[in-house]
């Protein structure tokens, strides 16, 4: 997914940029609530969904439930946003991610130069954090990045997403991916 990122980010030429994965349906309204944002918050260069909901191919069993926010679930009340290098609850997450160009092209840069590479999903591995890379870009230069509750996203879960082994393997993933991304930044 970072090399199919890479790729889009190279390739456009709007200044507004949205990741959209194969698994989310955007609300109608998703690309104008992100057009106004873009222009009513100059001062974040990345911005996301606060409502992702999900819609499950089948009920997850009762001891997953806990752990449905590992599967990009949110549901903000209020905007949310920070101009600091961090996982706070104004991080959005990949499902949604909208970024200023000039965002694109720091991330671009980046991606090219960095000695530590985590960006993109590797072996088994469930996490790849080039979405939080990216947020971290805005904010190393100097700008901000937030959630928001009107921008909403219906995330699509099937069946083997909601099994515990693969949530083990999220957690586990996440884990060492935080790591990894923390020692880097």
């Amino acid at each position: 997914i970072a090399v199919a990122r890479q790729r889009g980010i190279a390739e456009v030429k709007a200044p507004v940029i949205i990741f959209v994965d194969d698994d989310n349906v955007l609300a109608d309204n998703y690309v104008e609530t992100v057009l106004k944002i873009s222009e009513r918050c100059p001062f974040l260069n990345a911005c996301g969904s606060g409502s992702i909901l999900p819609e499950f191919e089948i009920e997850p069993a009762s001891q997953i439930t806990p752990l449905i926010p590992f599967l990009a679930i949110r549901n903000a009340k209020q905007i949310v946003w920070c101009n600091s290098i961090s996982f706070t609850d104004a991080t959005p997450v990949g499902a949604g991610l909208c970024i200023r160009k000039c965002v694109g092209e720091a991330y671009l840069e980046f991606a090219g130069t960095s000695t530590i590479e985590i960006g993109g999903l590797k072996g088994g591995s469930l996490e790849g954090h080039e979405d939080y890379e990216i947020c971290c870009l805005a904010c190393k230069n100097g700008y901000g990045m937030g959630v928001f509750p009107e921008l909403e996203i219906t995330h699509l879960i099937p069946s083997e997403r909601v099994t515990e082994e693969y949530i083990r393997r999220l957690v586990e993933s996440r884990t060492y991916s935080h790591f990894v991304f923390l020692y880097k930044w």
